[in-house]
């Protein structure tokens, strides 16, 4: 028999005696001194925990079985979670309602054969539960559109001086934010198409805080008749209030970096490049929910 076959092969006997060893007959109680369900629900409990494990191939018997397991349930408010101990160790769910608890021990019982931690290696179409059917809890972050006014210039050899503006969306959270804009100009010369950043709070639970931010943007410098686009850098640096409601006021000043050089004409008529770094001042409102 072929190397790669005995492997195999030796997988499947392993495997196949592992299970056959968890599916030894068992006898199951209720730990009545932590549990907390009625004595009917108890009943039902150890009906439903002994058919899940008949469905997994355990055979539940009175006397003369080679592993005890032993379920108590502990009720919180609606939720109900159910503890297994077993020789191997204690298997643990949980449950938002009770009638779901046939679901649960489905799951404990297939975790006990398998060997497996609880998670979604026990779970199959016939036992989901609704906590684990419903969406992944998350943080809300707070979200507002805002415009930004103010002025910029950008520098160099051939500079420009004029009104600075930009639209965009910014999604906080308390210590961190992303910040996607659109359109963003300096002096009608310096300007992104896009540009996505992040900021930081240094008071991420105050209702006004001065924060830090970067980002990455695709635009172009227009300067002395030439146009060039590509990336660019963007530092900011600004104070905003009112977070703890669904308006934003902001000051930001921010410094834009050109990853490129911009043509320019020099005065004797040659034709040259320069850096053209771009700064602005600007106040920016926004409002959200």
């Amino acid at each position: 028999m072929p190397r790669s076959r005995r492997c195999l092969f030796a997988v499947v006997l392993l495997a196949g005696l592992a299970r056959q060893a968890a599916a030894d007959p068992v006898c199951l109680s209720i730990d009545e001194q932590r549990d907390m369900l009625s004595p009917e629900e108890r009943r039902g409990a150890i009906v439903a925990l002994g058919g899940a494990l008949a469905k997994n191939d355990v055979e539940v018997v009175a006397a003369g079985c080679t592993a005890s397991l032993v379920l108590f349930d502990v009720r919180l408010g609606e939720s109900i979670t159910a503890y297994l101990a077993t020789p191997r160790g204690t298997i643990s769910g949980r449950v938002s309602k009770i009638d779901e608890l046939p679901l649960l021990y489905d799951q404990l019982a297939h975790a006990y054969v398998t060997g497996t931690p609880m998670g979604e290696q026990n779970v199959d179409r016939t036992n989901v539960t609704s906590d684990q059917a419903a969406p992944p809890r998350r943080i809300v972050a707070d979200a507002a559109v805002y415009f930004r006014l103010g002025y910029g210039a950008v520098t160099g050899n051939v500079h420009s001086e004029d009104p600075a503006l930009g639209l965009g969306l910014r999604r906080e959270l308390d210590h961190f934010a992303i910040d996607v804009s659109l359109l963003n100009a300096v002096a009608w010369t310096s300007y992104d198409f896009i540009r996505l950043g992040g900021m930081w709070f240094q008071a991420p639970e105050a209702s006004e805080s001065l924060y830090l931010g970067m980002g990455i943007g695709f635009g172009g410098t227009f300067l002395d008749g030439q146009d060039k686009t590509g990336l660019d850098g963007t530092l900011v640096l600004g104070y905003e209030i009112l977070r703890a409601s669904t308006l934003r006021v902001f000051v930001e000043a921010a410094a834009t970096l050109p990853f490129y050089r911009v043509p320019v004409t020099g005065a004797d008529g040659s034709l040259g490049a320069q850096w053209s770094p771009a700064f602005s001042l600007a106040l920016g409102m926004g409002f959200g929910r």
